[in-house]
């Protein structure tokens, strides 16, 4: 277990540090409470309790002025993220009349810098956006983020969908909440399987089934952005949910555990045997996902394998495959583990309150509302999948984007893309092996001892 941080030191180190979120890993489930070393960590506690009780009545009386700042990367109003975003910030101000929220929003690279900037130099905002799980773990450690728990007592918790404040808790703590999630999904195109008299898969096996009919059709049964390599090994990473499931993944991308291991193994040889002889259409490697998904809209095309971004393609106008798509999580193996409820796909940031907050109550509360608000939105524009349970008129929504909110309504525990967890230095070297592996260069179990090389374990 890593020890902790003493809070000076990591203040200089958030200042120096300029690397992606893919930093020190810290994954949903992983715990690192230390039994050694909590005497300033108490001490910071009780005095940030103190703080919260001095500023009750320095402004936060019902009607008394409050000024909140508040830090963001959407900079672009007129998309349909920021716009969600942006709505939910006006009606906060519009319900809560004595509260004005500064906003300041900067892109996303430049805000890395300038976030952690303002955290060494004791300037953060009230409220701020966060990448979670190892970026946001540096201003927890160091003492800068507020402890959301007893602020969400209120039933707060219930209101959003299962697992998904694991992105920004640590130590069995909250400190930010999300607005959307994501996870990958296989799409099924219904017309083609229908001209072809094939059912849609429930199991691995009808996958395979249905793979090897049309293949004896001659229709190439699947394309993917494999370019990018990120779709193999998020595959991977689905295969190892059923072999191994989430927790044993979670222990692997958070550096506790080998991969070098069975159930390990035989993920990897079922990627490669699911992927070899002519699965994947003949440009498939030769295309990143966002042609690919260009060209599975254009229709003819079986199945695809992408995230649920994706739907805004698929359903969007000019797609020919509108209206006729089915979308399903990647499913169960015989003689696997059952976990239906697992699966590859988490919430990756949310809103945080600055330790230093003047305000907490409010900071909190402005948090609580923006967040669960800017999710409905959201979902009420299509644009995404919220991470709040809400309540939005449907009517007008996609149908595919219905199913697929209700179908993450009903799984419990997501493990993010582990190229989104794993230490920065380790990414490339763990696309490009499983590259390797989906062509045929190397075997499962050369795969598996490769990537334990690479992680150290």
């Amino acid at each position: 277990m890593r020890k902790r941080w003493l809070s000076m030191a990591l203040v200089l180190s958030m200042a120096a540090s300029l690397t992606a979120c893919g930093g020190k890993n810290t994954v949903q489930e992983t715990k690192q409470s230390s039994t050694t070393e909590t005497t300033a960590e108490e001490k910071m506690e009780e005095t940030q309790a103190q703080e919260q009780t001095d500023a009750k009545g320095e402004g936060e009386a019902a009607g008394e002025p409050v000024t909140l700042s508040m830090w963001h990367i959407q900079t672009n109003a007129e998309d349909l993220t920021a716009k969600a975003l942006l709505d939910a910030i006006a009606l906060y101000e519009e319900t809560h009349p004595n509260v004005k929220i500064v906003q300041d929003a900067t892109q996303g690279e430049q805000y890395k810098v300038k976030i952690r900037t303002a955290a060494a130099s004791d300037e953060l905002p009230d409220i701020f956006f966060a990448w979670g799980y190892s970026f946001a773990e540096d201003f927890v450690k160091a003492g800068k983020a507020l402890k959301m728990d007893s602020w969400l007592e209120d039933g707060t918790r219930d209101k959003l969908k299962p697992g998904l404040l694991n992105v920004l808790s640590y130590d069995d703590a909250v400190y930010g909440l999300p607005v959307d999630f994501s996870g990958m999904l296989m799409y099924y195109n219904k017309t083609v399987f229908e001209e072809n008299g094939l059912e849609i898969p429930e199991t691995y096996e009808d996958l395979v089934n249905v793979t090897n009919a049309f293949k004896q059709k001659g229709t190439a049964p699947m394309i993917l952005g494999g370019k990018a390599m990120w779709p193999l090994t998020a595959m991977f990473e689905d295969f190892s949910i059923r072999t191994v499931g989430a927790d044993q993944c979670l222990d692997v991308v958070s550096l506790k555990d080998t991969i070098d291991q069975e159930g390990f193994v035989k993920a990897a040889d079922y990627l490669q045997k699911f992927l070899t002889d002519k699965t994947l259409t003949e440009d498939s490697m030769t295309m990143i996902p966002p042609e690919a998904n260009t060209k599975f809209a254009a229709g003819g095309i079986p199945m695809t394998y992408n995230g649920t971004w994706s739907i805004g393609v698929f359903e969007g106008d000019g797609s020919q495959v509108k209206d006729q798509l089915v979308a399903k999580p990647f499913p169960l193996i015989e003689g696997e583990l059952d976990n239906p409820e697992e699966y590859v796909g988490a919430s990756l940031s949310g809103y945080m309150v600055s330790s230093e907050t003047k305000y907490p109550d409010v900071a909190a509360d402005a948090v609580k509302f923006i967040t669960e608000q800017a999710a409905k939105n959201l979902y009420q524009s299509g644009a995404g999948l919220p991470a709040w349970n809400v309540e939005v008129d449907e009517s007008q929504l996609n149908p595919l984007i219905i199913a697929v909110n209700e179908l993450y309504g009903g799984m419990t525990k997501g493990v993010a893309n582990w190229d989104t967890l794993l230490p920065a230095d380790f990414v490339e070297d763990y696309k490009n092996t499983t590259t390797m592996l989906t062509m045929g260069d190397l075997s499962p179990e050369e795969y598996a001892q490769e990537m334990a090389g690479i992680l150290g374990k």
